[in-house]
C-alpha cells in the first residue's frame, strides 16, 4: 500500500491492475491517471523508479527531427514531383525556351511556335507537325510543314490547317547548333481539343 491508500497487485507487468479502497477512490483515480503519464523503469539497484513521460516525448521528438532531416536531403527532393498544372523545368544545352500554341476557329487549327536559343547559337532548324489522336489513344500525323531554318538564336513560326473535331498535338523537332558546332535535338509538343 502506498501513500495514496492504493494497494498494488503485482501482475508481472509495469502498471498492472490496481486495487483501491472505496474511501480513497478519488485519490486512486488521480493516481491511475498520473501513473499513465509515467513509465516504470528499474534503476541500478533493481528498484523501480518513475521517469516522466515528458522525457520520452522529448526523445521521440528528437528522433522524429533526425528522421525528417534525412528525408529532406537533396536525394529526397529529386523525387518530389511538381504541381500537376506545370511540367518540370527542362534545361537544354543550347536552347533557352520553346513556346508552342494551337487554337481553333471555324474548322481551322492555327498553330505557332517560338524557339529561343542562347546567344552563342549559330543555327536553328525546326520541323512542325500537326498530329491527331486516333481511336487507339495514339497520335497519327495529319500534316507536316516544311523545315524552317534560321541562322541565329531566335525562330518564330506560324501555320494553319483545316481540321475536324478531336484532340490535336502540335509537335516540333528542333535541331539547335551553337558556334562550336555542338548540336542538340529537341522534340516537344502541346495538345488541345477541338470540340
Amino acid at each position: 500500500m502506498n501513500s495514496y491508500g492504493i494497494m498494488r497487485h503485482n501482475s508481472g507487468l509495469p502498471g498492472g491492475p490496481l486495487l483501491c479502497r472505496k474511501k480513497k477512490l478519488k485519490k486512486a483515480v488521480t493516481f491511475c491517471f498520473l501513473q499513465r503519464l509515467y513509465i516504470m523503469r528499474p534503476n541500478n539497484n533493481g528498484e523501480g523508479r518513475y521517469t516522466p513521460m515528458k522525457k520520452r516525448i522529448i526523445a521521440l521528438a528528437c528522433l522524429a527531427a533526425i528522421c525528417l532531416g534525412v528525408a529532406q536531403s537533396p536525394i529526397a527532393h529529386a523525387a518530389v514531383s511538381t504541381a500537376a498544372s506545370k511540367p518540370p523545368a527542362v534545361r537544354w544545352l543550347n536552347t533557352d525556351a520553346i513556346t508552342l500554341s494551337i487554337s481553333f476557329s471555324s474548322g481551322t487549327a492555327y498553330c505557332s511556335g517560338i524557339i529561343e536559343a542562347y546567344s552563342n547559337t549559330k543555327k536553328i532548324e525546326a520541323t512542325f507537325q500537326l498530329l491527331k489522336k486516333n481511336a487507339s489513344g495514339g497520335f497519327s500525323a495529319e500534316y507536316t510543314w516544311p523545315k524552317v531554318t534560321v541562322n541565329g538564336d531566335y525562330l518564330t513560326w506560324s501555320g494553319s490547317r483545316p481540321v475536324s473535331k478531336g484532340v490535336y498535338r502540335l509537335q516540333v523537332t528542333a535541331v539547335v547548333t551553337n558556334k562550336n558546332n555542338v548540336s542538340e535535338t529537341i522534340v516537344t509538343y502541346c495538345e488541345k481539343e477541338y470540340k
